[in-house]
């Protein structure tokens, strides 16, 4: 894993000009998994930010949802921090693939 970006794994392909947060968290579409995030110290601190910063335009909407849309939505707000692994709708697959 680089150890420059922080290592999501998506269920369905990520086209961010696609997606609507407010339809993908009514609509309950899931885009990246919850349980597996790959990422060093420095890039775990602006993830968490990202995250934070996230969480808070849910609130002032007044929504709240699930960590995968709060990853979601910190991927969409700087996608070059990130590198997308697909896991063609496995939920699991990374325990599987990843685990050496």
């Amino acid at each position: 894993f680089n150890p420059d970006k922080i290592h999501l794994f998506e269920l369905n392909k990520i086209n961010p000009k696609n997606i609507n947060i407010e339809y993908t968290i009514f609509s309950n579409e899931v885009y990246v998994t919850g349980p597996c995030i790959v990422g060093s110290q420095k890039t775990w601190k602006k993830m968490k930010e990202l995250v934070e910063e996230s969480f808070q335009d849910l609130l002032n909407n007044n929504i709240v949802d699930d960590d995968q849309v709060l990853y979601l939505m910190s991927y969409l707000k700087m996608p070059d921090l990130f590198e997308l692994h697909n896991t063609k709708g496995e939920w699991f697959i990374h325990f599987r693939d990843y685990s050496n």
